[in-house]
């Protein structure tokens, strides 16, 4: 049976349609219906389009060859890099152009410091960040970096090898190796003693030797000042003298990198960036002619010395501009520059052996300093550059008025040390700055640590210059008979505490340039003499001494080996050749303890006849060391006298207590031309016509001049006029004072 169905809508639909169809024809096409919208987008989503190829604009020419498809993928294709191929494009002007931005950009004067400073070693970064914030643009700062290191590649490489070697003797002296003395255990002399002949010739060093340890193997004037300035500098700018820029420019740098370390009368880098900008706040033509005129002698290797007493000389051209810029400017309008041009000059005629005139300078100097507030405290003054200026230049006159009072054995000038206390060069390295040091074959910079040495300096001048100070200039003669020992013996403590308070890089470990050599060399300088007033020929002289005789004459005898063993690796390391002022009177020294060694052994033919501490060691009775020593001191007499004309007086001065053998001996080394009394005459008077008229009225002014303080007076009260006036003499420079 076939079940009951309930007709449903489609079929009524059906069956309509068909009754309309076969009643009117063919039927009527209706539009379709819309579709339902969909319930939610996650429910109906589009089927995504098969995405066309891209076009390949251009094949590579392998893909050509081939006849293959090329995705053109740069800069290697996908089928040369499934085949491991090489894989090469034509040139297109799309491509070169697209190519030339690249390079464009890359070369873009901010992507050129930026990778500077992502590439370079860490301090050349923090100058190149530095100059960034002091408001130098990229390009003039990519010009800096391309131009420094041109010049550095280009450069010849000068002095390498590793040491000299000591003429006549060539090996230290055995009375030097002691174990009590600390400079031969030096890094300085340890790398020295492992040279042989054949590295001396071709030095072979490991890149870390190289690296970290490059001014311990090359002398100090091997080495470039790393600073881009000083190749942007114009010197003929700033004077009249008639010379090319390029041969000023080498000056300039062999000032900063000889003399200027110790002699600190300027902030480096305020005065190199007033020189390129013009700016007359730190820098001048007075003090530019000043730094040429030192800067002749410093290149003393030249054929050309400065020999300032030479008209033709350009040392003698510089001088005599600076003479005509001071007459105008310290009449007119005396600056901080004026100041520090009288410091730089005052080094100069302090070297012509003319006492007054480098007095009077000093003299002048100070004036200034009074009248410019340089002494008082400088918080007012905003300007931080100007600030650290007047305190940095306030120190280094204090420092030099010290070491010249000595020398000259007078009453300082100055009493107490500038208010404004010195800083500390690790928390603030800015106020005084630094100079970066490469060596030929080492990358690897190496700083000067000029922080260092100029916190030592002023801290030994205060103690020395309280010392100086310490008997009243009125005090009587029977005082200073019964306590001038004991005040002595309290300055050679006070120096001791002073000398064991040095930091780690400034201990006779360390020590490596000549400017941390003169620190040692001036503390033993001024121990030595103190202990010759007490103690000459290491025979007690003077009373009431709290200090046995043994142990007085064992102390002297050591620190006479610590100041030549010091001198002898000066020597060894960086030679005497270079301008050095203050070696002149350290080699003085040197010479005339020699001569007197030499004495002593050669007339002590008594038998049993005890040698005393009357030369450079106690224990030591070889006549042929203390030779050798007197022949080194009397090179570097010769080396440093090419310029200067205190050094050529002091050498022919020994000459003259030389015996015959000895003189001959010395003269197959060096050569000492004869000069009469009418030729040291003309040099004197070139040399005086250098000082403007201010400083010759000084000069010429007994009143003028400081009185001489009590170690003098002292001196020679203890040890009578002819003993105590020669001792004196090896403190002002080997003459009888």
């Amino acid at each position: 049976m076939i079940p009951h169905r309930t007709p449903s809508i489609s079929d009524a639909s059906t069956s309509s349609a068909q009754e309309t169809s076969q009643s009117s024809g063919p039927r009527r096409l209706l539009p379709a219906a819309r579709p339902q919208p969909a319930e939610s987008s996650s429910h109906y989503q589009t089927a995504p389009l098969a995405r066309k190829r891209a076009p390949t604009a251009l094949a590579c020419e392998t893909c050509r060859q081939k006849k293959v498809k090329c995705n053109g993928a740069r800069p290697v294709c996908s089928q040369c890099r499934a085949r491991k191929s090489e894989c090469v494009y034509r040139a297109t002007p799309d491509t070169d152009y697209r190519d030339k931005y690249e390079a464009l950009l890359e070369s873009h004067p901010a992507a050129v410091v930026y990778r500077a400073i992502q590439t370079r070693p860490r301090p050349e970064a923090l100058e190149i960040v530095r100059r960034i914030q002091s408001g130098v643009d990229a390009e003039t700062l990519m010009r800096q970096l391309s131009s420094a290191d041109l010049l550095l590649q280009v450069q010849l490489e000068p002095e390498t090898r590793s040491r000299y070697q000591f003429i006549h003797s060539p090996l230290m002296p055995t009375y030097l190796q002691t174990d009590d003395n600390p400079f031969m255990r030096s890094l300085i002399h340890e790398w020295s003693t492992r040279d042989d002949v054949v590295s001396i010739a071709s030095p072979a060093f490991t890149d870390t030797d190289l690296g970290y340890r490059a001014q311990y193997l090359r002398p100090h004037h091997a080495a470039t000042i790393v600073d881009s300035r000083l190749d942007e500098i114009v010197p003929s700018k700033w004077t009249t003298v008639g010379v090319g820029d390029d041969t000023m420019r080498e000056l300039i740098r062999a000032y900063f990198l000889q003399e200027y370390d110790w002699f600190t009368f300027f902030h480096k880098d305020y005065f190199l960036d007033d020189m390129i900008s013009g700016s007359n706040t730190f820098c001048s033509s007075l003090l530019v002619n000043a730094i040429l005129a030192v800067g002749c002698q410093c290149r003393n290797y030249a054929a050309e010395p400065a020999e300032y007493w030479n008209p033709n000389s350009l040392g003698y051209k510089f001088l005599e501009e600076a003479r005509r810029l001071w007459i105008v400017e310290v009449t007119h309008n005396r600056s901080l520059t004026t100041l520090q041009a009288a410091l730089v000059l005052n080094t100069i005629v302090n070297m012509f052996d003319m006492d007054p005139l480098s007095s009077a300078f000093l003299i002048r100097s100070i004036e200034i300093a009074h009248e410019l507030g340089l002494f008082e405290p400088t918080t007012y003054i905003m300007n931080k550059k100007l600030r650290n200026s007047y305190d940095l230049t306030a120190w280094s006159l204090f420092h030099w008025q010290c070491t010249l009072s000595y020398q000259f054995m007078t009453q300082p000038l100055l009493e107490t040390p500038p208010k404004t206390p010195l800083p500390d060069p690790d928390r603030d390295p800015d106020w005084l700055g630094e100079i970066w040091l490469k060596y030929p074959s080492s990358s690897t910079l190496v700083p000067l640590k000029i922080g260092l040495v100029f916190k030592a300096k002023m801290t030994f001048s205060v103690v020395l210059n309280e010392a100086m100070l310490q008997v009243g200039k009125d005090s009587t003669d029977s005082y200073l008979r019964q306590n001038g020992g004991k005040k002595t013996i309290e300055i050679t403590e006070r120096l001791d505490t002073w000398y064991k308070s040095m930091p780690e890089p400034l201990s006779p470990t360390n020590i490596v340039s000549p400017s941390q050599l003169k620190i040692h060399l001036h503390y033993c300088y001024v121990i030595v003499q103190l202990y010759e007033i007490l103690a000459p020929g290491g025979q007690r002289q003077a009373p009431n001494l709290p200090i046995e005789e043994e142990v007085l004459q064992g102390t002297l005898s050591r620190y006479r080996g610590y100041f030549e063993t010091i001198l002898r690796i000066h020597y060894l390391r960086h030679s005497f050749e270079y301008g050095n002022m203050m070696l002149t009177r350290f080699l003085a020294m040197l010479a005339f303890l020699s001569l007197n060694k030499i004495e002593s052994l050669t007339t002590s033919t008594e038998p049993g006849h005890i040698i005393t501490g009357s030369g450079l060691d106690v224990g030591d009775t070889d006549p042929k060391e203390a030779r050798a020593t007197l022949l080194i001191a009397q090179k570097g007499l010769s080396d440093q006298g090419r310029g200067y004309y205190l050094p050529k007086t002091l050498l022919r001065d020994v000459l003259a207590h030389m015996t015959a053998s000895d003189a001959t001996i010395l003269q197959s080394f060096i050569t000492i031309p004869t000069e009469g009394p009418e030729k040291t005459q003309e040099r004197k008077m070139y040399m005086e016509s250098h000082c403007p008229p201010d400083i010759l009225r000084i000069a010429n002014d007994p009143g003028k001049q400081p009185d001489e303080n009590w170690i003098r007076r002292f001196a020679i009260l203890t040890l009578g006029e002819n003993s105590g006036r020669s001792i004196l003499g090896m403190i002002s420079g080997g003459r009888k004072s």
